[in-house]
């Protein structure tokens, strides 16, 4: 089936952009089974500063693709599985939580369900470090700035079947540069992550520097070993330790 994913936000956790309107809401009680809504739950006991999902949906209307940061303390979300009056008949969502492996939920027929309902029970997934070094232009005054690393999780698109579309991007960490520009943090080792074994894609660590005040771009980051290229690195169960350049933004 050839899927036209409409993408009301694609880089939301990732560019300091306003998020554009994401049909969800924090649930107050069960979505009744006919209802055009689907509830999700994470456990109580579960921090959720950083959760972050993203859902695909298909219906007549094509496919409709969104990423949503959420609220720290709220748990429960109910995603509005309806567009233009029209109703979904799939929905497939992508969940990431600090601290946790990433879950999958595919469910290829709505109408199908008697509880329009998931409870999502987030299992641990433990670190690996990455660690560099960011060269400031020569002749140039150093700015301070953050590092943030995004998660690019492009094996969405054989999760959500789609052949064109935008790459799911997650917020995963950050840390501030010191003085020198070496760096280290602690990213998910989403190399050991069974989630996402069986995708032949595992997504790719990416490097950004920001101010930490106003979370304007600092710097442009490129590969040492890679003239030209974005500081981009390929999951790995082991990170060598990176030469990153800064270059002025254009």
């Amino acid at each position: 089936m050839t899927v036209k994913v409409r993408h009301k936000a694609v880089m939301a956790a990732v560019i300091a952009l306003a998020l554009l309107p994401a049909h969800i809401m924090r649930a107050q009680t069960q979505p009744a089974p006919d209802s055009h809504s689907f509830l999700l739950r994470l456990p109580t006991k579960v921090n959720t500063t950083g959760l972050q999902f993203s859902y695909l949906m298909t219906g007549a209307f094509g496919g409709v693709n969104n990423i949503v940061t959420t609220k720290p303390t709220v748990h429960d979300y109910v995603i509005d599985t309806s567009y233009k009056n029209m109703p979904a008949r799939t929905l497939k969502i992508i969940i990431f939580c600090p601290g946790y492996g990433i879950e999958l939920l595919n469910i290829p027929s709505l109408t199908d369900l008697s509880a329009k309902s998931a409870t999502f029970e987030l299992k641990s997934l433990p670190t690996v470090r990455f660690s560099g070094k960011i060269v400031a232009p020569e002749g140039t005054a150093r700015k301070n700035f953050k590092i943030e690393v995004i998660y690019s999780a492009n094996w969405d698109r054989e999760f959500f079947g789609v052949g064109v579309g935008g790459v799911t991007f997650f917020a995963i960490a950050s840390v501030d540069a010191p003085r020198d520009g070496s760096f280290s943090v602690a990213v998910p080792d989403f190399a050991s992550d069974p989630a996402i074994a069986s995708f032949k894609e595992k997504g790719r660590l990416r490097l950004m520097a920001r101010e930490p005040k106003t979370g304007a771009f600092a710097y442009t980051l490129e590969r040492a070993d890679r003239p030209g290229r974005d500081a981009e690195f390929e999951i790995a169960t082991k990170y060598n330790e990176a030469l990153l350049y800064a270059k002025p933004n254009k």
